[in-house]
């Protein structure tokens, strides 16, 4: 675990370096300054697919589909009486110096942190400007923290869904992550990436995110020439973030020798979004937010093998 012991700026200098080393100026391109953030939020791509927004009684129907026949979807009315923000702001006023969130990791897989304090601090100040800012996706605080882990339920029609026991032979300690807080200002966001394990609910808490998705390829060359089509090794979040990629690469998705299979949805508040195994997506937060988030084996795979 990384943990720097400076001034407020120098510690945040040392850890944007260990985040993303290949990054020199985290605000040349002004993107804090300028209209970008509400031209994002309105434009999709031409040949870009809405992602439906549906009932909890539409969504569990899809789950019961053969996984090729799934899709994203937001479902709506999902979330019940959950009280995750007052309990992160109550563990931050009682010891918001000793908790440490996960801003990010090193080129060594070490994980790199941050106080609670000095992250809600940065998200105040608009993330000091940056153009790509930090992001909190944090595996751990949650189970280490009784209060939190209580103040919200996975959706039962995804404990419904999920395989029973989907790491046979593995050790609890040896598993894979697979639930996350997830904490960003505007700007912020996840590179595109496919989730390595099964599938994923996304809940929102609190503020908006964009998202972009993209089906699965149907073999190895064609998901390597999407990923290089999308520039996903320069927008990784080594030097250049989901903001950068937004600005730079999505509008070229409305070219007609960009066209693809794409699909793009706006996440609410009290949203919850689902994302079946093998897609590609990426998500953008058009203004501060905190969600949780789920990894889970759905039954038609079957148990997870290494």
């Amino acid at each position: 675990v990384l943990r720097v012991f400076l001034g407020i700026e120098e510690s945040f200098v040392a850890i944007k370096q260990a985040v993303r080393p290949k990054a020199f100026d985290w605000r040349r391109r002004g993107f804090s300054q300028n209209h970008v953030r509400s031209q994002l939020s309105t434009t999709r791509a031409r040949y870009s697919k809405g992602i439906p927004r549906v009932s909890v009684f539409e969504a569990t129907e899809m789950l019961q589909r053969d996984l090729p026949d799934q899709h994203p979807v937001i479902i709506t009315g999902l979330q019940g009486e959950w009280s995750v923000v007052h309990k992160l702001e109550s563990l931050r006023a009682e010891s918001g110096q000793n908790v440490y969130l996960q801003v990010g990791s090193t080129d060594d897989g070490y994980r790199v942190e941050l106080p609670m304090d000095e992250w809600w601090g940065y998200i105040s100040r608009d993330s000091d400007g940056d153009d790509d800012p930090l992001y909190v996706l944090d595996d751990t605080i949650l189970d280490d923290n009784l209060a939190l882990i209580q103040s919200f339920e996975p959706p039962p029609m995804f404990v419904n869904a999920a395989f029973p026991d989907p790491f046979p032979g593995l050790e609890k300690d040896e598993q894979p992550p697979m639930r996350w807080l997830i904490c960003g200002g505007t700007r912020s966001g996840s590179c595109i990436h496919a989730d390595p394990v099964g599938s994923a609910w996304n809940a929102l808490v609190v503020g908006s995110k964009r998202w972009v998705m993209f089906p699965p390829a149907e073999s190895e060359a064609e998901m390597e020439s999407l990923k290089a089509m999308l520039r996903l090794d320069e927008y990784d979040g080594d030097s250049m973030g989901i903001m950068s990629w937004f600005v730079d690469i999505h509008p070229k998705l409305s070219e007609p020798d960009m066209a693809m299979s794409c699909w793009e949805g706006i996440q609410l508040a009290q949203d919850t979004m689902y994302i079946p195994p093998g897609w590609l997506h990426g998500v953008l937060n058009l203004e501060p937010t905190i969600a949780i988030t789920e990894n889970f084996i759905p039954k038609q795979q079957g148990a997870w093998t290494i």
